[in-house]
């Protein structure tokens, strides 16, 4: 069987002071409500029961239980969900980070490129790929910021547009009478 050590590789989150374990909690239980919160974390982290029983040593069928009859299972995969995507949002951000650095020293000092004797030298970046850079550091400062891009500013107009054009058709038909003919639908299929 595994551990509790084993099954939590990344210790910068602990589940345990993070999990109010009293609604895990059943006087008669087989499994310890760190087993359980482990085999949870295994679920979501493997996205199948099965993995999860078979990292943690606890039968599937017994974990189907927990998911199909247990008020704390929701709310507990929830918990740990939750967790689980902060980690990875700061890992995330982390990198986001560290690669905004990269970008702004090779804007600054040009790039490496490999010489005929095996060394290394840094070049400028080409016009276009700093237009490249640029463009798309541009567009996601707007996102992040809530600005429009073109895309949805065009967008808008375009939907501004459509609005006043219906309006108008709305108030040119109000209080005319549309004349037409009905056709049923099984004259129709016979032509």
């Amino acid at each position: 069987m595994v551990t509790i050590d084993d099954l939590f590789r990344n210790d910068t989150v602990d589940y345990m002071d993070q999990i109010d374990t009293s609604e895990i909690y059943h006087p008669n239980q087989v499994y310890p409500e760190e087993i359980k919160i482990a085999y949870i974390a295994n679920y979501i982290a493997t996205g199948t029961m099965r993995e999860a029983s078979r990292l943690t040593g606890i039968p599937e069928d017994i974990a189907k239980n927990w998911k199909s009859q247990s008020s704390w299972w929701e709310p507990t995969v929830a918990k740990v969900r939750k967790q689980k995507q902060d980690e990875l949002d700061a890992v995330l951000t982390s990198i986001v980070h560290e690669t905004t650095d990269h970008i702004k020293d090779r804007i600054k000092y040009g790039d490496y490129k490999r010489t005929r004797d095996g060394t290394y030298e840094r070049i400028p970046i080409s016009g276009k790929d700093l237009a490249v850079i640029l463009g798309v550091l541009f567009d996601k400062r707007a996102l992040i910021r809530g600005d429009f891009t073109s895309i949805s500013a065009r967008s808008n107009a375009d939907m501004k547009s459509l609005e006043q054009k219906f309006t108008k058709i709305a108030q040119d038909l109000q209080g005319k009478t549309i004349e037409g003919t009905v056709i049923k639908e099984d004259e129709t299929s016979s032509n």
